[in-house]
């Protein structure tokens, strides 16, 4: 397992386990969860190296939370990191709701706290409700050890938040769809020349970079044999040296062994991950920028995604093919 020295004094795994994916018996939504399946991830997550655990007050109904302190229980707590957020829709009351989340991870202190989702319409509200001033209190108090946030906001919008700091960390949607089509790759660069750690959320899109349609799997799947379709987004987010810890929400064994067989085993880390690798720094050549004006040019949603695909496989084959085909694993 590689580990981010990004937070001062401490080893955190750049590959993190987010708990609001976890699986739930029967298979369906909205049933409860399945603790021996759940347990069976984080046990696995503790072998591989994981020790970056992200849950939220609103994640399976709050049970999200309780099932981290129990699957964790056995372990020291020393030998992990509970990351938790607080939700202003779910419960303003954030004295309250802290002290609930303290209780149902049965902890006195919480590694990274973040304010949930700051969208442009809820920062304002957020920055006006004294929280950031409570929590900063309770970081000082040693319930809280770094203090963040994360967010789903225009760059504008980001700028104000960093101006309301300082801030331990940054935690934003990012994956090569939003770099190129969303404002990912604005918001990483305000966070990179700011100097603040960024952990990521969605870096496959909710799933959509994890089944693409069937030219695209074919290239790609061509281009690097036995490599899943998850690989490539993953591969081509862990380059950017601004990224701490990418975020999972893995919800089976086999989701949780092709991530780290992604980065870890057989030394793939090592070598895709050179910044100073020139189709490594820059996998979107201009042609592919040019190929497309926008989602709006292409009708509806589910072509955009189908040209999107199409598209984008050839210019992350096209730019990252010197690299990778001189590794044999």
């Amino acid at each position: 397992m590689k580990y981010t020295q990004a937070f001062e004094g401490l080893s955190v795994s750049r590959l993190g386990m987010g708990a609001m994916r976890l699986p739930v018996q029967e298979n369906q939504e909205g049933k409860p969860l399945d603790f021996e399946a759940a347990r069976e991830i984080i046990r696995r997550c503790i072998e591989g190296g994981i020790n970056y655990f992200d849950t939220a007050y609103i994640y399976h109904g709050g049970h999200s939370e309780t099932f981290l302190a129990k699957a964790l229980a056995e372990y020291p707590r020393d030998s992990y990191f509970l990351a938790d957020k607080f939700n202003l829709q779910a419960n303003p009351d954030f004295r309250a709701q802290f002290a609930q989340q303290l209780e149902r991870l049965n902890t006195d202190y919480i590694d990274f706290y973040l304010l949930h989702g700051i969208q442009d319409s809820w920062e304002e509200p957020m920055l006006q409700s004294g929280c950031i001033e409570y929590f900063r209190e309770m970081k000082a108090q040693g319930k809280i050890r770094h203090f963040g946030f994360s967010f789903h906001g225009s760059p504008d919008s980001l700028r104000r938040l960093l101006a309301a700091g300082p801030w331990d960390f940054v935690q934003i949607q990012l994956n090569y769809m939003d770099w190129l089509f969303e404002d990912a790759k604005e918001l990483y660069e305000i966070l990179d020349q700011a100097g603040i750690p960024i952990l990521v959320m969605e870096p496959l899109r909710g799933g959509r970079l994890a089944s693409l349609n069937p030219q695209t799997a074919e290239k790609l799947l061509a281009a690097q044999p036995g490599k899943s379709l998850a690989s490539w987004g993953m591969r081509w987010l862990m380059r950017l040296p601004r990224v701490a810890v990418v975020l999972s929400g893995m919800s089976n064994v086999e989701q949780m062994d092709d991530n780290l067989y992604t980065r870890y085993r057989h030394g793939i880390d090592a070598w895709w991950m050179d910044a100073s690798e020139p189709n490594v720094r820059d996998c979107t050549p201009m042609w592919y920028r040019k190929a497309l004006s926008g989602p709006t040019a292409l009708g509806t949603t589910t072509e955009y995604f189908n040209a999107y695909s199409i598209v984008n496989a050839d210019a992350i084959y096209n730019g990252q093919r010197s690299v990778f085909k001189h590794k044999k694993d």
